[in-house]
């Protein structure tokens, strides 16, 4: 089964019927012309939640999906790198399954609160360092940070098809140009 970009993802109550869906396929045949299509930052990642064998620290690219609404802040983990983080097949035991809904339907996830420290990389400053509960998915590829850690990491959006943001506490005038694109 081909993996669908989800686009708009919050967590829902009840399970969903999927009515139509599009092979990846689909969406390639259409690519967008010009530069970075979006705004994707560097991270530090930190494990909290430890598990018996994977990296216990890790940088990571992730887009910034304010679309991805959520009450706390968190991040979507692919299976790809929870393998990495130690997460993946054997989740931590308060990994708490739940139902997610995004562009191709709804989509079971993973999530274990308070399970990582991340920091976004600058190498001109130190940044804020913030906790964020991770949501592993099969259902992505690319890690994607929720509106609500974009707003605790102090990421401001200035041109999405430009792929151009900054931290709410750089000088004004200052620009940062967004990353390629990280698939797990």
């Amino acid at each position: 089964m081909a993996i669908l970009r989800t686009g708009h993802i919050y967590r829902v109550t009840a399970r969903l019927r999927v009515r139509r869906t599009y092979p990846l396929a689909h969406f390639q045949a259409y690519p967008r012309k010009g530069g970075p299509v979006s705004v994707r930052a560097p991270l530090t990642l930190r494990v909290l939640k430890a598990a018996p064998t994977g990296s216990r620290n890790i940088q990571a690219i992730a887009l910034v999906n304010t679309g991805y609404e959520a009450d706390r802040p968190e991040l979507i983990v692919p299976v790809g790198l929870a393998a990495r983080l130690g997460w993946w097949p054997t989740l931590p035991r308060d990994a708490d399954e739940q139902v997610y809904s995004g562009l191709g339907g709804a989509f079971s996830v993973w999530r274990i609160e308070d399970a990582l420290e991340v920091r976004v990389i600058c190498p001109d400053r130190q940044t804020v360092e913030t906790t964020t509960d991770a949501v592993v998915s099969h259902a992505e590829r690319e890690v994607l940070i929720s509106d609500a850690l974009a707003s605790a990491l102090s990421i401001e959006i200035l041109d999405p098809r430009g792929g151009i943001w900054r931290l709410s506490d750089d000088p004004a005038g200052q620009r940062r140009a967004g990353e390629a694109r990280q698939v797990w």
